[in-house]
């Protein structure tokens, strides 16, 4: 979620939706009635876009909420939790209670949520998670394209959910941890899984440092945003290579890599992705690989990719 409705320059919405312990959006609401059900609240909002908007795009043809609405309104239920970003400041949020909305509240506090754009909302508990912990999977979600809300991409599964719960309950997942204990999680759990955790500079320095350790050196040069389509170039003796690697749920089509296949090997590491068969001199890096390369060298691990890393080891 992303709080950053149309409010006055002289006020700071993420502000007051932690000092009220709220999540909110927007749409405007008529403020002299109060409302008591869902249906109270569909029906008003259907009343208002018509009499306020020509164009209803805020409303679904079927009159059910829009999807920001819907989110806010009837699909948080006590427990669940909304990660909130603005710029590189995360915030982890727990709902309580149930929706509400700015016509509700005592007259006297109703102006604050105006001047804010927060009509409708949801009571919830905040915690600030540090950069530093924000695990790789919900950085990636939020690199995406989305309005103000949005339901949480995969992957969501039994580690992912300890480590969010682990993290609201501590804030940051701090302290130090055995290298032993960190090597013994990468071992045991799914690679994918330690890569779910570590965001998209970490896993390429991670991916980088394994090509090394097989011997390939990557040319400092090549490292450059004009290079786009690749990471770097390397050189291994006589032979040379590309690699392009990607987090998540980004993909990659060997086609369009076709041109550097004359004279290198193209590397790729693409995390689940199924269907790239390693042909010619196009070869998918194995997630597998990099881990057990991770734990056979776990002293040598730079801090950034530890630190993300040490999340798994929390997660009971």
């Amino acid at each position: 979620m992303r709080i950053n409705p149309k409010s006055d320059e002289e006020v700071n919405p993420l502000e007051f939706c932690r000092e009220k312990e709220i999540v909110g959006v927007g749409h405007e609401l008529y403020m002299d009635r109060m409302y008591d059900t869902l249906e109270e609240l569909r029906e008003a909002h259907r009343e208002y876009e018509k009499e306020h908007y020509e164009n209803h795009t805020r409303f679904k043809q079927d009159g059910d909420f829009s999807a920001d609405l819907r989110y806010i309104l009837k699909d948080i239920d006590e427990g669940d939790y909304i990660w909130v970003n603005r710029s590189n400041d995360f915030y982890l949020c727990r709902a309580k209670g149930e929706w509400d909305v700015a016509a509700n509240q005592p007259k006297e506090e109703q102006e604050e949520y105006i001047s804010n754009d927060i009509h409708n909302l949801h009571r919830v508990e905040w915690q600030r998670i540090p950069f530093s912990s924000v695990p790789g999977f919900v950085q990636r979600q939020f690199s995406g394209q989305f309005g103000t809300i949005a339901k949480m991409r995969d992957p969501i599964n039994d580690t992912t959910r300890a480590m969010v719960e682990k993290l609201f309950e501590h804030g940051e997942l701090a302290g130090e941890i055995p290298l032993s204990e960190v090597k013994q999680h990468v071992q045991e759990i799914p690679p994918q899984d330690v890569f779910d955790a570590l965001g998209p500079t970490t896993t390429e320095d991670l991916v980088l440092l394994y090509l090394q350790s097989e011997g390939w050196k990557v040319i400092g040069s090549s490292l450059s945003s004009s290079q786009a389509e690749i990471e770097c170039e390397l050189v291994r003796s006589n032979e040379s290579a590309v690699v392009q690697i990607k987090s998540g749920n980004s993909s990659v089509t060997p086609s369009d890599f076709e041109k550097y296949t004359d004279n290198s090997t193209v590397f790729f590491f693409v995390g689940d992705q199924k269907d790239l068969d390693s042909y010619g001199n196009i070869e998918q890096i194995s997630p597998a690989n990099v881990t057990n390369y991770l734990a056979k060298n776990i002293k040598e691990t730079p801090q950034p990719i530890l630190s993300e890393i040490q999340q798994i080891a929390h997660r009971d």
